[in-house]
């Protein structure tokens, strides 16, 4: 069977590291301001390490033609549609989880920062919330 169908996923977690604070001009205050911040992103390693599952799947089911995008025939498209339903409760749960721990890391970037915390450099977590992007378009051919 030829493959007649495009899949395009957009798979974007927010941009955690903000550009740089002028008045960080020292070393050591931009390391400990780098350490603070890299915390937000370990935060996030399990939302990448699920988007990278759900791209290995639609890679071993299709013809991956770049990163995001894939010609599959109508049956692997469909396996890759049911696969990503299944596993929309995890991606949720683990948005939510990342969103309550989210407000406590602030406050201790804020404690450990002192001066050099500038708010911001943070979004909401409203704001965060809507930087999760999940979207996979099927495009018949």
């Amino acid at each position: 069977m030829k493959p007649n169908t495009l899949i395009v996923m957009t798979l974007l977690l927010p941009e955690f590291i903000q550009p740089m604070p002028s008045q960080i001009a020292d070393t050591l205050a931009n390391r400990q301001w780098l350490k603070v911040t890299a915390r937000l992103i370990l935060d996030g390693a399990s939302l990448e390490a699920h988007n990278a599952i759900v791209r290995g799947y639609a890679a071993q089911q299709s013809q991956q033609i770049t990163l995001d995008v894939y010609l599959a025939t109508e049956v692997q498209a469909e396996k890759i549609r049911k696969f990503v339903e299944a596993h929309e409760p995890d991606r949720i749960k683990l948005i939510n989880s990342y969103l309550a721990a989210y407000p406590a890391r602030i406050k201790q970037a804020k404690k450990e920062l002192k001066d050099l915390f500038d708010i911001r450099f943070y979004p909401t977590k409203e704001q965060l919330r809507h930087q999760f992007v999940f979207d996979i378009k099927y495009l018949k051919l």
